[in-house]
């Protein structure tokens, strides 16, 4: 309630002594003798309270109001003593102009003749305050009645309402409230001059006032006294604790600079300044571990750096005592922040938070600060959590690139699941910081992937049938092969002798000498078996792992594991057909992990590998068809590649070409000479490259040609399903042509035979899905399918059927990606059909809805470009989305870039798209600035047409372009495009 809006109704009547409060608690004003003088303030009363007091005749009194709110009418009714001065005054000044009126409500025989009321009003903000007085009923009154202003605002400690926030501000003894800084979940801090001491402070107080819970008024308390314990330099200092309206306040040293997390402002920072600021805060830690506190709450918005840079860490709101009273601490209760929050926090189990809990908050902040967002980010918190307590951190190298492995190993260790697999102390972490920066070697050592992996496959029940599996293939990798047990024991042990520095370099030659032999032997000898292991890890196991979301992490430690191994056998074995034949698998599989994760250049380089492996195995065996199958199906992946990271077409034709002449080689034999193959696999590899020849025809604008190929494409895969009807891929590579068919009939002008062809592919994979219901690559790709003929109905001008297929794709896609955030496609797939919704809704008028649509989507194309920022298709697709969203002049800086430094025709495209999106987003405010960005739009289109661009039915149905569509430099551009 407004603290006016109890003396606003009844203020003051003089009938009685008691003075009634909204906690019903009576007070008892002592009335001053007669002939003497008296000070009486009221705090703010509740709605409808009544505030009474007596005074007895020829005293003076001053009674003290509250203010009230901005703007408000204060209305004071009193009959004033006889022969005394009645002063009343508003302190502080009301913050804008008021209307205050007095009304002597006494009859007027009771008034003495020399018997007066007035009423002080500080200086006016903004304009003068009305005084006036109202006479009572009957005659003039015989007493004095006026109204004075105030010159001086001296005795005001701050404005009733904070300007910046547009809030109350309570009126605390001994402070001048100058600001509000930030607030939480329980309290709010304000930054303050103590007076007595003329100094600046932040003053903090409980949030929730007169209902503020036990539970909280005491977690506020041990907050106090947890800081008031630690007097370090690093660590916010606490100067006073006291008491405002029954609630406890204490005023804490001021700190000049900005929180931690508005300085990163998600950019990765130096590893050395990262780990210079994580060794000053463990440092800090370790000194309020010392003397029993954890903070529980460490996260960079709980830092704040002074203005020369010296952090300092506050808000102790979850302090806990070591061994303490626990009252307030309740296990199954999720106190933190869940990015920053340590797994056995995210469970809840509480009352046995260690020092662990808070090197694993410092391990989060380093890693933001060497990546640019913390560890686990979900669309939730409790996605969050989740993750936290199941998932394994993505390694910081993988998103940065080249980061120093000894940081990574310190950021790492702090973020184990486990407390005890974490830094003992904070002061262990600090002195690993220390050394890294030092460039001395660090005492911790990396995590394995098989570690990991084992970790992985314990924490998830759910693929427990892979648990047993996997643990004897890690035993017989740890046993039987180069990297037995043994070898690791022993190369961890020479790693410590070097770094303890205790032997000399002789010493470590001969430990590494004789090591060498203990196992050459053993690798020989076991050679095989550890092959056999090494290719269950990469098949079995792997294609087990396929069919389960959110594995991306524990697939890539397995290959990792395997590859390592398989390295090691290799060297025993060179030259060996099983090995290759192993390693091509293994590097083709971590290859599509890559993919999965948004690494795409990363991807390109396992993909590389693979294809190196592919044409040596094949110049070996040229009459080997396994071999040459291999060969055709690496160069069709590579091709992938080309067309998605350099969007070198013709180098992916050329793989697809290649890879079409291997098939057709294979596919021209009788099946019976076909060596190692089933019947069907020829037919499918043919299919296949012929596809992928044809899309890229497609995409030089050369529908006409890529047809035919298409047509063969569905013909082989309809004799594929006959020859195995129960198969799925089949099924599933049949619905696939369909949908290609589709969009090659669309671009050619046959709109009919485009409909029935989209119509069996949804048909086809409606039946996929239905056979089993929780398939992910059958969702994918119906709701993939929906989008593609979504696509083709909003360019034919049905809306109303293009959204219902759009909001069918969208159900599918936003589901996978609740099953599985990290998987890159369904978000770049999610973040698509949200920019479907958003520009059929902008066609429609409903703007409300488009720009929700277009947030989403901007939202997700920021988060995947940050992932993969080499990766064109994705910077084209975040450009997009910054011009729909308004933000132009980011959009305009990467189309200015794309535009300068390429001359890739479908790239100028997506310029002119962005040009056109940001023209309309002008048209209404600035038809200047519009008309340039049409002028830019088009410009574009005509350099991509002079580079090649052909795409006559883009050119005239695509909804991005509609803004510029009517412009007579557009319709001059459609007489060059070259004859069909």
């Amino acid at each position: 309630a407004s603290p006016w809006a109890g003396l606003a109704l009844k203020a003051l009547n003089v009938r009685g002594v008691t003075m009634h409060r909204s906690n019903d608690r009576d007070r008892k004003a002592a009335p001053p003798a007669p002939g003497g003088d008296a000070t009486i303030n009221l705090p703010p009363a509740a709605a409808g309270s009544d505030a009474t007091i007596q005074l007895p005749a020829g005293s003076d009194a001053t009674i003290q109001l509250p203010p009230p709110p901005s703007g408000g009418d204060a209305t004071v009714n009193f009959s004033p003593p006889a022969g005394g001065d009645t002063t009343i005054q508003f302190t502080p000044a009301p913050p804008i102009a008021n209307d205050a009126t007095i009304q002597l409500s006494a009859p007027l025989d009771t008034t003495s003749a020399d018997g007066g009321a007035t009423m002080v009003l500080p200086p006016a903000k903004g304009k003068p305050n009305d005084g006036t007085v109202a006479l009572g009923p009957g005659e003039a009154p015989r007493g004095n009645a006026s109204v004075a202003f105030a010159t001086s605002t001296a005795d005001s400690i701050g404005p009733s309402i904070d300007p910046t926030t547009g809030r109350p501000v309570p009126h605390v003894s001994g402070y001048e409230i100058l600001g509000e800084l930030g607030r939480g979940g329980m309290g709010v801090v304000y930054k303050a001059r103590q007076k007595k001491l003329n100094r600046l402070v932040a003053l903090k107080m409980v949030l929730s006032g007169g209902h503020a819970s036990s539970d909280a008024l005491a977690r506020f308390l041990v907050e106090a006294q947890a800081v008031a314990a630690l007097q370090h330099p690093n660590i916010v200092q606490i100067y006073e604790v006291g008491e405002h309206d029954s609630l406890p306040h204490f005023s804490l040293e001021f700190v000049d600079g900005a929180p931690l997390d508005r300085a990163l402002a998600g950019k990765p920072q130096k590893p050395a300044d990262a780990a210079r600021l994580v060794e000053t805060l463990s440092r800090a830690m370790q000194f309020a571990h010392d003397h029993s506190i954890l903070h529980r709450d460490l996260k960079p918005a709980n830092v704040l750096l002074t203005s020369d840079g010296v952090p300092k860490i506050t808000d102790f709101g979850l302090a806990k005592k070591l061994e303490g009273d626990s009252s307030q601490t309740k296990d199954g209760s999720i106190m933190g922040t869940p990015s920053y929050m340590a797994p056995e926090q995210a469970r809840g189990e509480l009352k046995n938070l260690g020092p662990s809990a808070d090197i694993y908050s410092l391990g989060a902040m380093l890693y933001e600060m060497l990546v640019g967002r913390p560890p686990f980010l979900g669309s939730s918190p409790f996605d969050t959590i989740m993750q936290v307590i199941k998932e394994e951190p993505v390694p910081p190298s993988r998103l940065m690139g080249k980061l120093p492995v000894d940081i990574e190993t310190i950021c790492l260790k702090c973020l184990q699941k486990e407390p005890s697999k974490r830094y003992a102390s904070a002061e262990l972490l600090a002195e690993d910081c220390r050394r890294f920066i030092a460039g001395e070697p660090i005492l911790s050592r990396p995590i394995s992937p098989a570690e990991r992996a084992w970790r992985w496959c314990r924490r998830n029940p759910k693929v427990a049938g892979l648990l047993a599996t996997v643990a004897g293939l890690l035993v017989v990798v740890a046993v039987t092969s180069t990297v037995s047990a043994l070898t690791i024991a022993q190369e961890r042990n020479l790693k410590e002798i070097q770094r303890k520095d205790a032997v000399d370099a002789r010493e470590v030659a001969e430990a590494a000498k004789q090591r060498a032999e203990e196992n050459e032997k053993l690798a020989t000898d076991q050679a095989g078996l550890s092959l056999e292991t090494m290719q269950v890890l990469i098949d079995k196991v792997q294609t087990q792992l396929d069919e389960a979301p959110r594995t991306q992490q524990i697939k890539r430690d397995l290959l990792e594991t395997a590859m390592e191994g398989l390295k090691k056998v290799a060297k025993k074995a060179e030259g060996s057909t099983s090995i290759e034949a192993t390693m091509l698998g293994a590097h083709m599989r971590m290859a599509d992990i890559f993919r999965q994760l948004g690494d795409t250049d990363d991807a390109m380089k396992e993909f590389e590998k693979s294809l190196d492996i592919a044409r040596r195995r094949a110049a070996k065996n040229p009459d080997n068809d396994a071999s040459q199958a291999n060969l055709a199906v690496v160069l069709s992946q590579v091709g992938d590649m080309r067309q998605e990271l350099d969007r070198d077409v013709e180098a992916s034709l050329s793989c697809y070409r290649e890879a079409l002449a291997i098939c057709e080689t294979l596919h021209d034999k009788p099946p019976s000479a076909v060596g190692g193959m089933p019947p069907e696999r020829p037919l499918d590899m043919l299919a296949e490259a012929n596809k992928n020849v044809a899309l890229t025809l497609l995409k030089q604008g050369k529908p006409g040609e890529s047809l035919p190929l298409l047509a063969k494409v569905v013909s082989l895969r309809q004799e594929l399903v006959a020859m195995a009807p129960d198969v799925q891929p089949f099924q599933q590579t049949l619905a696939q042509a369909y949908n290609i068919l589709g969009e090659v009939c669309f671009l050619t002008g046959d709109t009919a035979a485009a409909l029935t062809h989209y119509d069996e592919c949804i048909n086809q994979r409606e039946k996929i899905l239905a056979h089993d219901p929780g398939d992910i690559q059958a969702t994918f790709e119906l709701a993939e399918s929906c989008g593609n003929y979504g696509d083709v109905l909003i360019r034919l001008g049905d809306n109303a059927g293009a959204r219902k297929l759009f909001e069918r794709a969208q159900a599918g896609f936003r589901g996978l990606m609740e099953l599985d955030g990290r998987n890159i496609n369904f978000k770049v797939a999610t973040g698509a059909s949200s920019y479907r919704l958003g520009m059929l809704s902008r066609r429609a008028g409903d703007t409300a809805e488009a720009d929700r649509h277009f947030a989403e989507s901007l939202a997700l194309r920021e988060e995947i470009a940050a992932l993969d920022p080499l990766n064109d298709a994705r910077r084209m697709e975040l450009m997009l989305a910054l011009a729909t969203c308004g933000e132009h002049v980011r959009a305009v800086e990467i189309a200015e870039a794309v535009r300068a430094g390429s001359k890739d025709p479908e790239l100028l495209c997506e310029v002119a798209r962005c040009y056109a999106q940001c023209s309309a987003g002008l048209r209404a405010t600035d038809a200047t600035q519009a008309d340039a960005y049409a002028d830019a739009a088009i410009a574009a289109l005509s350099e991509a047409i002079d580079d090649g661009y052909s795409d006559r039915v883009a050119f005239n149905t695509d909804p991005d372009l509609d803004p510029i569509r009517e412009l007579p430099g557009y319709r001059a551009l459609s007489g060059r495009f070259p004859a069909e």
